[in-house]
This record gives C-alpha cells, structure tokens and sequence, in this order.
C-alpha cells in the first residue's frame, strides 16, 4: 500500500476518484481561511507604512528589512523542520502550534516600544506561514487525484487570491475605521497608535482558525511498508524509501532550475506588493484606505481572470503540452511579468498603476496555479511535506532580499533627486529578477520531465 493511500479517508482511497466527497473541499476551504487571516498583519504593515516608520524612527532600508529579511530567516530556518514533522506527525496540531505562536507575535507586534522589537516579532509571526505551506501541498494530493488535484490546486489559488483582495480592502477599511471610531473605543485602546490597534484586531479570528484545524480530515501519519507478493506466492521486502538528498542529488539540474528560478520570481515579485502602494500613496497622494481598496480590487480581478484560466485555458495548455504544461505556463508568465513591470514606469496617475498590477497579477495567476502541481509532481509521496519546506526555505531568500533591495535603491535614488525614486527602484529589480526567472525555467524543461518519471517509478516501488 501506498503511505499517501493510507492516510486517505476509505471512501477516497477506494472509491471513484472523481467522486469527491465533501470533507475534501471543507478541508480546502479551511486552508484557504488560514491563509488569509495569516495574512492580515503583513497587509496592515504595507499599508501602514509611513505611520509606522514616523513612529518608530525607521528608514526606508529598515522597512525593507522588516518585509523580507526578518520574514526570509524565519522561513529559511523553521521551514525544513515542519516540513520533516508533516511527513511524519499530526498536521494539525503542528498548525495549531505555527498559528497559537503568529497570534502571540502579533500581539507583542501591536505593542512594540521599538523598531528593533517589531521587527524581531514580526519576523516570527511567519512561523504561521511556515508550517501552512507544508501541510497543504501534502494533503490535497491525499484527497484529490488525476485532473481533481489540478482543479483543487486551481481553486486554492483563485480563493486565496480572490480572498486576498478582499483582506487588503478589508484592511484599508480596518484602519479607517479604527481612525473615526477611536474615541469609541475602551480607553486602553484610544490612547494608542491607529496601526498598534489595527493589529490588535487583526487578532479576533484566531477562534475560528483554531477550530478550522481541528476539523481537517487528515492526522497524516506515517503508514508502515507493506510486503507485496511474487508470483509465487512468497514475500518480497518493499523497496526502500529515498532520501531526500539523495533524490536532490540525482535531479539537480530539475531542482535548479525551478527552485533558482521560483527564488528570483519572487525576489522581482515581493517588493510589488511591499513597495508598490507605498509609492502610490507618496507619488499620488493616495490614502491607505484608497490604496488598499484599489490594490485589493486588483488582486479581485486577477482571481476571477484565474475562474476563465482554470476552466478555459488551463485544460487546452494540458491536451497540448501533457506533463510539460505546468512548466510551460511557468515560463510564459513570466516573461509576460517582464513587461507589465516595465509598463509600470508608462503611469500617469495612481488608476494606471491599479490597472497594470491587475494585468500581471492576472497572467502570474497562471503560474500561481500550476506550481502546487509541478511541486507535488516532482516529488515522491514520502517526499511532498519536506519538499514544500525546501521550496519555501528558499524562495524567502528572494521574499528577504526583495524589499530591502528596493529600499536600498530607492534611498539612493531619493538622494540623486529621482522624484519618483520607489517607483524605478521597483520597475529595475522587477523587470531583471522575471527575466533571469523565466530563463532557469526554461533550462528546466527536461529535467523536470526525467525528475517526474523518477517519482513516480520510486511511488511504484514502494507501493
């Protein structure tokens, strides 16, 4: 048997694999859910910003460092742990730990006296993050199988953007009315800042996420190997598992190409969403409130672009390319992302800036979709817990490196007398980070296709 088998409900394991009960989308639901309100605190920071960085004293480059250095250790450091714990212990309470330690960070991130000190918690507060990633590219293989898992990784993607949208707006909405209703407030509140309170709140739905986790369907514990039968008739010694590094080691060139490039993607990719609203609010005026429901609608719009691309575009690319289409996608994405960066610089006012981020968030909505898959592709079962982790350890080296390269260039500029300094400090780090990307991709091709093939015959063997 299978492990992943074996962690399925009996219904899923041996029934039709097209009959997806509903346990699984409840359980998809529910990742979705952790993911946004684990999202809440990053999106208050962005928009809050400039109030934040006056309070604190915090340049520019200290900004940057609060958005992706502290976020990028934390990750690199914690990630590969967890993924190795959801390869082997109970999912959830792993996540409950991850989420129960984000809350008790944000609340000290609420209430930090300095810069320093909001940088140590926030930084931790990724550790929520850190421990949803592994779990939820392991279990929606365990629930969905063929073009089901597609569809299921589609329908994270698209909710978990389309309800990103909707958390930057309700953020920008947040603190505008923590701004009017302050005074309302019971006294211990109304004396604090509006970003130190709107953090406070982003703490009410950690009931609800803590009871999301102790619904999901799988315990995910480790099955043990199964003799299997020659013909005749006596027992053979299943196939030993492969180690991690040894199955690196034998598809590097796969693993470099879509890691190295998955890392630069992300370092052009995190300062949009990092610096890009602060450079509307300063160029253009606009308020975050403004700025959160315009950047929000946008990440809208590109999740229901993602709807036409699931059912409509998806399907063709995979009759055409078969295994090769996720990889394919990848790479058309992001040379699109080249050049919807580089239109940035053609903005007149802070609606263009709305409209070409909803443009290439809609393409990159494309390869949003289509990782998950090539990631659980690549891998064997055993593997898919602990591979997330890798992926995520060091895709935040680009999510660290980002932000405080853009801060760094941008002070530079600023000091040059660029009016617009953010602006093309974003636009260059964005427009050479999607080009290096999209050529790792590009020589990734093959190896990919050799890479999977592997996994599935080590699948096989110790089935």
């Amino acid at each position: 048997m299978n492990p992943a088998q074996a962690e399925l409900p009996p219904f899923v394991a041996q029934g039709d694999p097209s009959a997806v009960p509903m346990s699984a989308w409840l359980a998809l639901a529910t990742l979705v859910m952790l993911e946004l309100a684990l999202l809440t605190d990053r999106e208050l920071l962005v928009l809050l910003t400039d109030p934040i960085k006056h309070a604190l004293s915090a340049s520019d480059l200290q900004i940057g460092l609060l958005q992706g250095v502290g976020v990028g250790v934390v990750g690199a450091v914690a990630g590969y742990p967890l993924g190795w714990l959801a390869d082997r212990h109970d999912r959830r309470l792993i996540l409950a730990g991850c989420v129960l330690v984000w809350a008790v960070t944000l609340l000290a991130s609420a209430l930090a006296p300095s810069f320093a000190w909001l940088f140590v918690t926030s930084s931790l507060s990724t550790l929520g993050f850190a421990g949803l990633m592994p779990v939820s590219y392991s279990i929606i293989p365990a629930l969905f199988s063929g073009a089901q898992r597609q569809l299921a990784n589609s329908v994270v993607s698209i909710a978990g953007n389309l309800g990103r949208g909707i958390v930057v707006v309700a953020c920008g909405g947040l603190i505008h009315a923590v701004g009017v209703l302050q005074p309302q407030l019971p006294a211990a509140l109304q004396s604090l800042d509006v970003w130190r309170v709107a953090l406070l709140l982003a703490l009410l739905p950690l009931p609800l996420m803590l009871l999301g986790i102790a619904r999901l369907p799988l315990a995910a514990r480790r099955a043990a190997p199964v003799a299997s039968q020659t013909p005749g008739g006596s027992s053979e010694a299943p196939a030993a598992p492969v180690s991690m590094a040894q199955f690196l080691g034998q598809h590097r060139r796969a693993f470099i190409g879509l890691f190295g490039g998955m890392t630069v993607a992300v370092l052009a990719f995190s300062p949009l969403f990092v610096w890009l609203p602060v450079s509307v609010m300063r160029s253009f005026g606009d308020t975050p409130a403004q700025t959160g429901a315009a950047m929000g609608a946008a990440s809208i719009v590109a999740a229901l672009a993602g709807v036409g691309i699931a059912v409509f575009v998806l399907p063709r690319l995979q009759r055409r390319f078969g295994e090769a289409m996720p990889i394919n996608v990848v790479i058309g994405s992001t040379s699109v992302a080249v050049v919807t960066t580089l239109a940035l610089l053609a903005a007149q006012s802070a609606q263009q800036v709305y409209i070409t981020m909803g443009v290439q968030l809609s393409f990159m909505m494309a390869a949003i979709m289509v990782f998950p898959t090539m990631l659980q592709d690549i891998a064997p079962t055993t593997l898919r817990g602990r591979m997330a982790a890798l992926l995520g350890m060091v895709t935040t080296v680009g999510t660290a490196l980002g932000p405080p390269l853009v801060g760094v260039i941008s002070d530079q500029l600023a000091l040059s007398g660029h009016a617009d300094a953010l602006l093309l400090a974003v636009v260059a780090l964005g427009a050479v980070g999607f080009s290096l990307a999209g050529g790792l991709f590009w020589s990734a091709r093959h190896p990919f296709a050799i890479a999977v093939a592997d996994a599935r015959r080590i699948d096989a063997g110790t089935a």
